[in-house]
């Protein structure tokens, strides 16, 4: 199944499954960096399950997994595609009429047209969820073959060090239960938060007039936890403006050339070029030993989740879109039309030029698309 990127949003998937008010399973993976969740949901009198995206799976382009299962778990009962697209023109606003059956077939036409335009430049327009998975050079800068826009995560031998996805936590409530044995602030926040002890987290109290980082000093579960902050600062919340949010140690951006991936400084730095001086290594009888330099310690495992791709559709490539599904619906890209550079009508012998398999099958639009394509789309060696 594909589903179009557009507003109003959430977007809501609906799937005919056999069995009428039953609890399904249901599994989603996403393929690129094979995480996945899995919920229950009820079909309804009708066997139709009503699968809702929320509004973190479609802030990119993302192919899913999806899978029904029984409510024990152990057969699956249907298995599919997810995709979720933005369109490089809303099949909504081509539509004269406006009326459903009018609608679903420009989304076929833009689907092919879409297909066209990839398949001619080999990158396609899409902004999507990528993994860059490289070794530290022993630098502050980490060179990117890519079109990439951010980052989202960083994972340093396998361990989180950065989420830039991260989002503040509403409280909920305050958690004062045998406050005699722990002086210590309890917090109870509106959804799962993921802490563990000793992380830093940025807690904001507009009502007591508290704004500030605090330490976790104790997870009591997966929604509450203390901080190092006392019981006796606080004596009520006010129902607005009370979060908390995890704070990062370092925080990681893309450079503005789009070049490399670098940690964020304050105040001057000197980054690109710049020769750490080497000290030499401690040998000893049993081990040696190496003073680490720059931001990607040289040897160790770098796991960067990057924001790539467009992030919003080039005005012409939306314009040469329209075009191609014009020429779909008027049929314009009959090939027998086009291409014919011999014809005899004795035997009907017809000869088509090479072209014919080049392009999008409109010179236009081949055109417009050709300052987008790519001699080298991936660094190497000649």
């Amino acid at each position: 199944m594909e589903v179009l990127r557009v507003p109003p949003y959430p977007l809501t998937t609906t799937w005919n499954l056999p069995d009428n008010n039953y609890d399904y399973t249901v599994y989603v993976e996403d393929l690129v960096d094979h995480s996945f969740e899995i919920t229950t949901i009820t079909s309804s009198s009708s066997g139709v399950v009503t699968y809702v995206l929320p509004a973190a799976k479609v802030q990119f382009d993302r192919q899913f997994l999806i899978r029904f299962y029984d409510a024990e778990y152990e057969h699956i009962i249907l298995e599919s595609n997810l995709d979720i697209v933005r369109p490089y023109v809303d099949p909504a606003s081509l539509a004269v009429s406006g009326t459903a059956s009018e609608i679903a077939d420009y989304k076929m036409w833009e689907m092919i047209a879409r297909s066209l335009i990839d398949t001619y430049t080999g990158i396609g327009f899409y902004n999507h969820k990528s993994i860059l998975q490289v070794q530290g050079n022993g630098l502050d800068y980490m060179p990117v073959w890519r079109d990439a826009n951010r980052v989202l995560k960083v994972y340093e031998n396998n361990v989180l060090v950065f989420d830039g996805q991260d989002v503040a936590i509403h409280i909920a409530d305050f958690y004062d239960e045998d406050p005699t044995s722990n002086a210590n602030l309890g917090l109870v926040l509106e959804s799962p938060h993921g802490f563990i002890v000793g992380d830093s987290i940025e807690v904001k109290l507009p009502e007591e007039d508290i704004d500030g980082i605090y330490a976790v000093t104790e997870v009591i579960d997966t929604e509450t936890i203390r901080i190092n902050l006392s019981l006796s600062s606080v004596s009520g919340l006010s129902g607005t403006g009370e979060t908390v949010k995890r704070v990062w140690a370092n925080n990681f951006r893309v450079t503005l050339d789009n070049s490399a991936i670098v940690k964020e400084f304050t105040g001057q730095t000197h980054i690109i070029s710049v020769n750490y001086p080497r000290m030499p290594i401690s040998r000893g009888d049993y081990i040696y030993d190496e003073q680490p330099y720059g931001t990607f310690t040289n040897g160790h495992d770098y796991l960067f989740v990057l924001d790539e791709g467009f992030r919003a559709i080039p005005a012409d490539v939306e314009k040469a879109t329209a075009m191609l599904i014009h020429d779909l619906k008027c049929g314009n890209l009959d090939y027998y039309k086009k291409y014919v550079t011999s014809y005899n009508t004795d035997q009907f012998r017809i000869q088509f030029d090479k072209k014919m398999l080049e392009g999008t099958g409109n010179l236009v639009v081949d055109k417009i698309l050709d300052k987008y394509m790519k001699s080298i789309t991936k660094v190497g060696v000649l």
